[in-house]
């Protein structure tokens, strides 16, 4: 819960750039680059911090062992391939699956993680998708993968047991486009933001992890948003908005609805992602 790390990737360097957390302030201190290989496009960490993934253009995804002690990536051995032009990675909350959603071939990879070393072992086969997708997303209980798909919508999966995906929907977008998903950590209430300037509220089903538009729930929250994340507790969502390069703040209601928090915070340049500490206290934007 107090986080330590935190990683970014540099898709034009072929490297990830890591940074030693402040506890008391948030504030980042660089503490090296590493270098991924071609192209990484996102990056993922398992629940104990332990080992990230870097999911890249080439249709690779690469594992590192975090140094607990400097914060080094150490490369887990093996190249496991994904897809076509992988764009986004996902690590169950239980450190058992990991998921990628591939743009070019419009499907997704799945892998068995083996928590001890990092070495993933790919699914046979891989999952069809109606779009392309832009975010891959697992559910805080580690039981359902969504999956957002522009102008095709969001597709909803349940996790099998032997890390297989089953569709069981398609959600229609709000707008014109579903850019970002994020599902609050009970469970309840799950956000989709569109290509425009809003994020839509649905109620999560508890069985098949259906999603339920919940009635005259989409707020404003400003131009293109493109990244949704809730903190750990599940009262706040922060939306990262592309277009007016800035980070809007939500209060979430019992009922799943959203009431502004104070005025929306402006950035120097676009955002194009958004994400809460484990701890709840920072809030942190990858800007172009």
């Amino acid at each position: 819960t107090t986080p330590r790390y935190t990683y970014v990737t540099d898709s034009g360097a072929g490297q990830v750039l890591g940074f030693t957390v402040n506890s008391s302030t948030g504030a980042l201190s660089p503490l090296g680059s590493f270098s991924v290989g071609t192209g990484p496009t996102s990056i993922a960490g398992d629940a104990t911090g332990a080992i990230v993934y870097v999911a890249k253009s080439d249709g690779t995804v690469s594992g590192f062992i975090v140094n607990s002690a400097t914060g080094a990536l150490q490369p887990v051995p093996g190249t496991f391939t994904a897809g076509t032009q992988p764009v986004s990675i996902a690590v169950d909350p239980d450190d058992r699956f990991v998921y990628v959603a591939n743009a070019g071939s419009k499907d997704v990879s799945g892998f068995h993680e083996t928590a001890a070393t990092g070495v993933l072992k790919p699914l046979t086969n891989s999952f069809a998708l109606a779009g392309t997708p832009s975010r891959i997303v697992i559910d805080p209980s580690g039981r359902f993968v969504y999956v957002t798909e522009g102008s095709a919508g969001t597709a909803v999966f349940t996790i099998n047991a032997d890390a297989s995906l089953t569709l069981q929907q398609t959600v229609p977008p709000a707008n014109t486009a579903a850019t970002a998903i994020a599902v609050e950590p009970r469970v309840r209430f799950a956000y989709i933001s569109d290509s425009q300037s809003g994020v839509t509220a649905y109620l999560v089903d508890s069985t098949a992890g259906k999603l339920t538009a919940i009635s005259n729930a989409t707020f404003a929250t400003g131009t293109a948003p493109v990244a949704v994340a809730a903190d750990p507790s599940g009262s706040f969502l922060y939306v990262a908005n592309g277009g007016s390069s800035d980070i809007a703040a939500f209060v979430i209601n019992s009922n799943g609805f959203l009431t502004p928090a104070g005025s929306r915070q402006s950035l120097a340049s676009p955002p194009v992602d958004v994400a809460v500490d484990p701890s709840g206290n920072f809030v942190y934007a990858v800007t172009r």
